[in-house]
């Protein structure tokens, strides 16, 4: 009896932390990278630029968007699953993934934020 109850406690304990990690995975801030920083060792990972949108390139199922800031340009990369009303010259903040595409760096976004002012 003993033993069925000390693994209870466990599986519970072991539960509860796994949810209070997802939360605070969940829930962590990006802190904002410089374009020039992002290389292939970020492949796969999340991040966080900001920057002006100087091109955008309309595709059946996708945007693409090229944003510069002060130390280079990244295409960004918004599938299309509902109308997104994006102009050129707006100051953004985006959050997605670093991928690799014909051996170029981009970022397929999941979040885009505008910026005060654009």
């Amino acid at each position: 009896m003993k033993n069925k109850t000390l693994l209870s406690v466990a599986i519970i304990c072991s539960l509860i932390g796994i949810f209070i990690i997802l939360l605070i995975v969940e829930n962590t801030e990006l802190s904002i990278l410089k374009i020039k920083g992002i290389t292939k060792e970020h492949l796969e990972t999340k991040v966080k630029i900001s920057g002006e949108i100087t091109s955008i390139k309309e595709t059946p199922g996708l945007l693409i968007l090229q944003v510069k800031d002060s130390t280079g340009k990244i295409d960004v990369i918004i599938f299309k699953n509902k109308k997104i009303n994006i102009t050129k010259n707006i100051q953004v903040e985006i959050e997605g993934e670093i991928q690799e595409y014909k051996n170029k760096l981009q970022i397929a976004a999941n979040k885009i934020t505008l910026l005060r002012g654009s």
